[in-house]
């Protein structure tokens, strides 16, 4: 008993599970309805949405999901050394003797012709060059 009053048992029915799956996909069971797919991952993002605490963060997150939706993802790559001495080494006993730390990487020490990313291309090149398999 607490305040002189009965204790009443605890119960908890859940309304649903939500999941996200991966791009774009969920699955869900919402008051014992299953369905998946892209409804579902909707779905997961509207009750998220929903449970944010205020307006400016709702409208922040919502922002974002929708640049999202509309560009792809950028997908960048850089290139490096151990890059370029693992080509050194796919190229095998055949290729030029040429070590690989001996290419020239520009904008890393001081001398800086172009940006990183057409520095390091230009070293890739070379690099293939080396190995006796050009990228021409």
């Amino acid at each position: 008993m607490v305040l002189n009053r009965p204790l009443k048992p605890f119960i908890f029915t859940t309304l649903g599970q939500l999941a996200t799956i991966g791009r774009r996909k969920g699955v869900a069971m919402v008051f014992e309805i299953k369905f998946s797919g892209f409804a579902a991952w909707v779905f997961w993002r509207t009750v998220y949405l929903m449970k944010l605490p205020r307006l400016a963060k709702k409208l922040r997150v919502m922002m974002g999901w929708t640049l999202d939706l509309l560009f792809a993802r950028d997908i960048e790559q850089m290139i490096t050394l151990r890059d370029v001495e693992a080509l050194g080494e796919l190229a095998g006993p055949h290729s030029r003797t040429r070590d690989a730390t001996s290419f020239n990487c520009g904008g890393f020490y001081g001398r800086s012709r172009g940006s990183r990313s057409t520095q390091m291309n230009a070293n890739l090149i070379t690099a293939l060059k080396y190995s006796g398999s050009t990228p021409d």
